[in-house]
């Protein structure tokens, strides 16, 4: 590049910085700024928290949908995805012993009982041997040569005239004495009567069942109720 004297004009090579003819002090011209270089694009990270969520524990993009915590696709309807995966429900068998609260020594009964009619039955040991609903289930169930306990739910509305409308929920232990059972069975029954209104709670008292030809809900209900007299239901 070459400089000019801004007072006679004289020609002077980059980096003089006075006029050899003259003195005068040369003005060395601006550099023009140099263009800046573009900045470098930034790739998305896919383990960005922005996307974690989307990611397996490998790392390994999923493809669109809704997914449970275990990895596994949720069931679409009509390609919507659900909210949640159904579980199945644990049933327990015939056989079981009811489960015990921590700390408390008595057997619960109750946790089946969830409405009107529904029933569990115990052999003579406490153990629960067949549950369901409803009186016709119940007469199926009960073993005719056999003694044992049944644990039986009642709503029922203007219990000892409470007033109409207000219900009464009433879990009521049926001594159940099968007319071919043994004599020395029913003694044995007899003797874990106690036992039975400790450990199958709650309940509100007892009554004798002898047979079935005369056992219905209506009943269980007149011998339970307060001031009824008779506490057996016999053929």
């Amino acid at each position: 590049k070459m400089v000019f004297c801004t007072e006679c004009g004289t020609k002077h090579a980059d980096g003089t910085k006075f006029c050899c003819e003259c003195g005068t002090k040369l003005k060395i011209p601006d550099k023009a700024p140099s263009p800046k270089a573009p900045a470098p694009v930034q790739k998305k990270n896919p383990t960005s928290p922005a996307r974690s969520k989307f990611l397996t524990s490998n790392n390994k993009p999923k493809p669109s949908g809704n997914y449970t915590g275990d990895g596994k696709a949720m069931p679409s309807y009509r390609g919507v995805s659900t909210a949640s995966v159904e579980q199945k429900k644990e049933v327990k068998k015939p056989g079981w012993t009811p489960p015990v609260k921590k700390g408390v020594k008595n057997v619960v009964g109750s946790t089946m009982l969830t409405g009107h009619e529904k029933w569990a039955y115990y052999n003579i040991k406490l153990v629960c041997k067949a549950r369901g609903r409803g009186i016709t289930e119940l007469k199926n169930a009960l073993p005719m040569d056999k003694a044992g306990f049944v644990h039986f739910r009642i709503d029922a509305e203007n219990v000892g005239n409470t007033g109409k409308g207000i219900i009464t929920t009433a879990n009521i232990i049926l001594q159940w004495k099968g007319p071919n059972s043994p004599t020395m069975q029913k003694v044995r029954c007899n003797g874990s009567l106690q036992s039975a209104l400790d450990k199958l709670e709650p309940n509100k008292g007892y009554i004798e069942v002898l047979g079935l030809k005369n056992l219905t809900t209506e009943n269980i209900y007149d011998r339970w109720r307060p001031g009824s007299g008779s506490k057996v239901i016999d053929d």
